[in-house]
């Protein structure tokens, strides 16, 4: 088609000059052609119900389209075979329950079903295992909703949900009464677990449990830094350059230590090394005002207003540019603007 065609939507109502009706509601189609020409259809009466699913199909089309779009860039890296899923944190906006919840979840704790035997092995990082009582528990979970273990997710520790088909299942599980949380190694051996509560998990001991063996871990990638530095400066090049490697292998779980190392490691000559950015805050202070601010803008995207949710956004970019969630929601948003601009009858061009 040759030039650029524009699409228009309008509502007449039987007021209208050169609209003539008998009580009833006039809809016009009107194409604008190149050279100025218009073209316009009239719908009346029941008519007017076809126009409206033809308008409804072309919104859901175009915003089914974008939304391919938008899911099939990546906004987080994740490490091969291991967990991923934090920046996909937030719950899916725009159906009737979620319009009306007021405090919608905004940090979804990505949790894997049991592995299948065809399924891809996890090869590193951890596995924070989840041994739930029964079905209904995983519905009403705490463990659901969680920016620690979202985040935790997105740097190559793999949250997984499971049974007793769980290969090393009984050894995770070590006669502890369900629920329980197991992490473990990529090979299912256990490390550390948290056990229920009156049939419960905490959610804050379950963070804990993580956040302390990342922390162990980051303390030793803290050391092998410091010895390499003091192997660098006496003179031990090759024993600096393995100690550095060491740490910038673990780029998924300390992208921050695993950047300040391959700097060191350009230093020394060595190349092909990848540029990294920092991972994101865990603050306690922090994570409550970001999952406040994004809650309340879920909330007015819920509502329909974009403008005001993308602020919200924003506002929690802001605060930790590192955190994937917020960026990704603001792609969604900005999705659900452009199919509002259609639904309002603003013009769309093709």
């Amino acid at each position: 088609m040759a030039g650029k065609q524009t699409i228009r939507f309008r509502r007449a109502s039987c007021n209208d000059t050169g609209v003539i009706c008998d009580n009833v509601t006039t809809s016009t189609l009107q194409f604008d052609t190149k050279g100025g020409k218009k073209i316009s259809f009239a719908l009346h009466g029941n008519a007017d119900r076809l126009f409206g699913h033809m308008k409804r199909f072309i919104e859901q089309s175009a915003a089914f389209l974008l939304v391919l779009a938008f899911v099939a860039a990546p906004v987080w890296a994740t490490c091969g075979g291991g967990g991923g899923g934090g920046g996909g944190g937030m719950s899916g906006a725009g159906s009737t329950n979620a319009n009306k919840d007021p405090n919608p979840v905004v940090y979804h704790v990505p949790w894997k079903l049991p592995p299948k035997s065809a399924d891809k092995p996890i090869t590193e990082g951890l596995v924070l295992y989840w041994f739930p009582a029964s079905t209904k528990e995983v519905t009403v979970s705490p463990l659901r909703e969680s920016r620690n273990l979202s985040l935790y997710a997105s740097q190559c520790v793999t949250m997984q949900l499971a049974d007793n088909s769980v290969a090393n299942s009984e050894k995770l599980i070590g006669g502890s009464p369900l629920p329980v949380a197991v992490l473990a190694t990529p090979d299912a051996t256990p490390l550390k677990k948290v056990e229920s509560t009156a049939g419960k998990l905490k959610i804050v001991e379950v963070e804990k449990l993580v956040g302390d063996e990342i922390k162990t871990r980051g303390d030793n990638a803290d050391k092998n830094l410091a010895d390499a530095k003091a192997k660098a400066t006496a003179g031990d090049k090759a024993g600096a350059v393995e100690l550095y490697k060491t740490v910038a292998a673990a780029k998924c779980m300390f992208p921050k230590k695993a950047k300040t190392a391959s700097a060191e490691l350009k230093k020394l000559g060595e190349s092909n090394i990848g540029m990294l950015s920092d991972g994101p805050n865990f603050d306690p202070a922090l994570t409550a005002s970001i999952t406040r601010v994004m809650k309340q803008g879920l909330v007015a995207e819920n509502s329909g207003r974009y403008i005001q949710a993308e602020q919200f956004y924003k506002k929690a970019n802001a605060m930790d540019p590192n955190d994937p969630t917020p960026l990704s929601r603001l792609q969604i948003d900005g999705v659900r603007r452009f199919g509002r601009r259609i639904q309002l009858g603003l013009q769309f061009e093709f």
